[in-house]
Parts: C-alpha cells; structure tokens; sequence
C-alpha cells in the first residue's frame, strides 16, 4: 500500500513520517552482510524482489509520471523519498539504474507513444536496460564513436563494439548510440537507436574488475538487425537525444546519491571512534585522521548544498542549472576521498574482502573505494569536464552561490583551508573571487611564455630606440628580459634555498627559455618595422613580412 502524497494529506512532514514508517517496516534486515557474499544470480534476485517491493509502496519510480505508473510525486516529495531511503540504508536498484533513470528520460522525452507504450510499463514489470555509449577507440571524446548503422529499407544494420555497458549481460535492451552518417560533422551524423539484446549478432563479454565483480561489459555487434522502429528521435540527431539520457544521470539521481554519502560519513565517524589511530588510541583523536575527517564532514555537506540549489532550479525553472554537472563532479570526487580515508581508517583488515556483487556501498571501504573510480569516468571524465563545468557556472548569471561552493568545496579538498573556513566561506567569497577559483584551470594556462608576452606586450608600446642591426636585440628586448629575470628568479632562489635542486633547475631552464623566446620576438618584430618594404602592393608587403620573420626564426 502506498503511502500517498504529502501535500494532500498534512504537509512535508506528515510525508516524511510515513516514508519513515514504510522503511522501517520493509527494509530488510542484514542485507548488506547477505549481499557481500552473495553471487550474481543471488544478487539479481535480490534486486527483482526488492523492485517489487518498491513498486508496492509506491517507490519505485518516484519520479515517473503517474500515467506511466510511477508515483507523480513533487521534487521536494521526492527529495523526502531519497532522504529517507538513505537514512534506513535501504538497498539501491543498481540493476535497474538505467531502466528506472535513463530509459524513461529518454523515451518520455524524444520517444514515440508506441516506445512509451511497449517499454514504460515493461520497466515496471522488471525490464532491464544497459546503455551503450562508449567505445574503446573513442576515449573521452564520445562524439568519436565508430559504431555504424546503415539504412537497408525498414532496417538499420549495426556493426561495431561499445565498452563499460554497466549489467549489459542481465539486459533486455539497450539504448544505442551508432553513426547513421559518416560524412556529416561527428555530433549530427548519430542516430539513438533501442537494440533488443536478444537479437542475432550480439556477444556480451563480462569484465572482471580489481574487485573481483563484472557489473561493466563489453558489446559486440556483427550485423545486427534493429528495426527502424526503434529509432528514437530524428535520423542522425542523437547526440541531442543522449544529452536528455546523460542529464538524467546528473541531476535527481544525484540526491539519493548525495544522501546515502552522508550515511556512509557517519559509519565512518563510527569506525574512527573505534579504529586505533596513529599517534592516539583512536582514529578521531588522532590529529591528522581527525583533520581529514573534518574535511570530509565539509564537502558532504558542500555538496548537498549544492543539491538543494539544483532541486531549487528545477522547481523554479523547470530544469537543472550548472549545478547539474558541477554536483557530478563534486559527488564523484567526494566519493573517492571519502572510501579511501575509510580503507585508511579501517587499516589492513580493509583488504580482507569476500568476493560480492558490484555496486556502491557495499559496507567494504576498501572495495567502495576501487569502486569509485568509475564515478570520476561515468557521465563525462572528471579532468576533461571539470574546467568546462566551472567555467559554464561562473559565466551564468545566476549562479555565483554554486561557484562559490565549487570554490570552497576545491580549497578544502587542497587542505589550503580549515574545515571550519570552509562551511563559512560561501557567505563571504564575492562573486569575483568565486568566478576566479571555480575557472583554475585558466590560470593554469597563463604560463610562463604568457607572462613574457605581456611583459614585451607593455613594453613594446613605450618609445624605444630601435637599432639598424638585425642581429643585436633592441633595448626593449634587454628591457624585457631584465624584467623576466625579475619574475621568474625569486621563485628559482626559493627553489634552491629549499634544496629542491630538481625544481632550481627548472626554474632556470624556464627563465632562459622564456628570455630567448622574448629577445627573439622582438628582434623579429624591430627587424619587420625597420625593413624598407614598398607601400604599395598587399601581397609583395605580405611576402616580404614572411620572409624577414623566417629569416628572425631559422637564426
């Protein structure tokens, strides 16, 4: 029996109490000890009968429309569900993670009432879904696939090879992506396909992880036939269509991920008050360890900050922010830290681990912390998307409170800030500050070679003599590389003063490369004002700039 709407029937908290209460009666006891030792046939039963009791009490597709089945209910009912869920440590369906989130975005988004129709109340019934997106040629770049589809009448006929398609092995179907036109640009040339996995011409191959499980799979198609049916949007527009797919995976979903980390930071405060640490007789006196967990304590909470904010866009606006993709990033980095001071806390007896099923809290620091990994790759690699996502917040209007919590949420991950300052930074940081912290990789950019170029740039406008010899650097070319000395040299001496002799000599290296590449600049640039070149005649002009700056370069 369900347990209804809460705003129909007293409010938030009358909801919240009676999610409360259906947890507490149905979560079974002792499942993440059955689980670790389970196998996968044991663990894919254990999902099917915990779907179905989801789906008795109105939980398992919360998010769905009630037309479809699901429960219909409002984002802040939803956020109550997901909290709850964490609290009693509920099992999570990650068999059915993208059945439940990917597909129905998908096909309530771009499908056709015939796909809705056939597929929506399927899922419901236990139809299980894999993706398959990535490719192992393609790396990040996801635009790159190969996979081809071609045309043949009614049907499209796919070969190809699609990697880390998470339980393709237990699927039905599998939401393609497969180049239906390859002399088009890479993003217009893709086309969203449904492949039925029982189709001829499919080999699933497992891949056994470091931990032991095989949750990712390879897939291998050799003409397979997928009805044009099943073709999901336009032909050749499916990059717009995946872009609906992969902002499932980043944004509500993120919630329930969100809470369930702040379950695992208490189990963690609980091993620390147990566990021995190194210079204290536990691990939440000792300095360094309590240091850490305090850290962990700020970005948990950074990062369900950063959840309210995207839940508040949503009910606002009608869709996600920024924060979207920056609350992936920081969840998946967060996660990482976190797992790896728990195998640190709990100390050698992490690595006594039982061969289980895949997934996340397993109750196992040392496999949650292996496991992790994935997150930093799934939905966009950490180190490519990053400075793309902060960048994108900090040039939105609306978003200098994400910045700021993206700027903190990096200082404490840096240890360049107590964790006190970090849960108060966000009101203090200005928008300016914000923009300039979440954007870092464009200071990264501004290297040496840079300044040097705003240095002559500078220098270059004031009145300089100008020599007739081509050979000998101008006075602004000596000015400038004094100046570079003046730059760069304090660093090296600190460098030296430190005995870092490796880093000395680097900083030298550095300064004499970036004076050369300085005096040879400006010779370049004095040589082609001093030369006598006819005014008349772009094209002889042009000639004549080239041949004077490849003279400049080849001495």
């Amino acid at each position: 029996m369900g347990v209804g709407t809460g705003t129909a029937d007293g409010g938030l908290e009358a909801f919240r109490t009676r999610v409360r209460a259906w947890c507490e009666e149905h979560v079974p006891e002792g499942w993440p000890a059955r689980m670790a030792t389970a196998g996968r046939e044991e663990y894919v039963a254990f999902q099917r009968w915990w779907l179905a009791e989801l789906r008795a009490g109105g939980f398992a597709a919360p998010h769905w429309p009630r037309e479809w089945g699901g429960a219909g209910f409002s984002l802040p009912e939803l956020v109550v569900v997901y909290e709850e869920l964490a609290r009693a440590d509920a099992p999570r369906l990650g068999l059915y993670f993208v059945s439940l989130h990917h597909a129905p975005a998908t096909l309530l988004g771009a499908g056709t009432p015939e796909q809705q129709r056939r597929h929506l109340p399927a899922i419901l019934d236990g139809e299980v879904w894999c993706q398959g997106f990535s490719e192992p040629d393609a790396g990040s770049d996801l635009a790159s696939l190969t996979t081809r589809a071609e045309r043949h009448g009614d049907d499209f006929v796919v070969n190809g090879q699609k990697i880390w398609s998470s339980l393709a092995d237990h699927a039905d179907y599998c939401l393609l992506l497969a180049r239906t036109d390859p002399t088009a640009p890479k993003r217009r040339g893709i086309s969203y396909l449904i492949l039925d996995m029982r189709s001829p011409g499919i080999e699933v191959r497992p891949i056994t992880t470091c931990v032991g499980g095989a949750e990712f799979c390879e897939i291998f198609l050799t003409d397979v036939v997928i009805p044009a049916e099943n073709l999901v949007g336009p032909e050749h527009d499916g990059w717009r269509v995946a872009q609906t797919t992969l902002s499932a995976e980043r944004s509500v979903t993120i919630v329930e991920l969100a809470e369930r980390l702040r379950s695992s930071l208490a189990r963690l405060l609980e091993l620390a008050s147990v566990r021995p640490g190194v210079t204290s007789p536990t691990a939440s006196r000792d300095p360094v360890l309590r240091q850490a967990l305090a850290r962990s304590y700020a970005e948990v909470e950074i990062l369900r900050l950063l959840c309210s904010r995207m839940v508040e866009n949503l009910v606002r606006h009608g869709g996600p922010g920024p924060e979207a993709s920056i609350v992936k990033l920081v969840y998946s980095e967060t996660l990482q830290r976190l797992t790896g001071l728990g195998a640190r806390i709990e100390g050698s007896r992490s690595q006594l681990v039982e061969d289980g099923p895949a997934g996340d809290g397993s109750g196992h620091w040392l496999r949650d912390h292996l496991g992790s990994w994935s997150w930093t790759i799934a939905g966009g690699p950490t180190r490519s998307s990053g400075p793309s996502w902060a960048n994108g917040c900090s040039a939105s209007p609306a978003s200098p409170p994400a910045a700021r919590h993206l700027a903190t949420w990096r200082q404490s991950a840096g240890g360049d800030q107590q964790p006190e300052a970090a849960v108060t930074a966000p009101r203090r940081a200005s928008s300016t500050t914000a923009r300039a912290s979440s954007t870092e990789h464009l200071r990264r950019r501004r290297s040496t070679s840079q300044v040097a170029k705003h240095v002559a740039t500078s220098s270059a406008s004031s009145s300089v003599r100008r020599t007739s010899s081509p050979n000998r650097p101008s006075s602004a070319a000596n000015t400038i590389s004094t100046r570079c000395r003046m730059i760069s040299s304090p660093w090296a001496r600190r460098a030296a003063s430190s005995g870092e002799s490796d880093a000395a000599t680097r900083a030298a290296r550095r300064t004499g490369a970036m004076v050369s590449n300085t005096r040879a600049r400006c010779s370049t640039r004095a040589a082609i004002r001093s030369a006598r070149v006819p005014a008349t005649g772009t094209g002889r002009r042009r000639d004549a700039t080239f041949a004077v700056w490849r003279s400049a370069r080849d001495e």
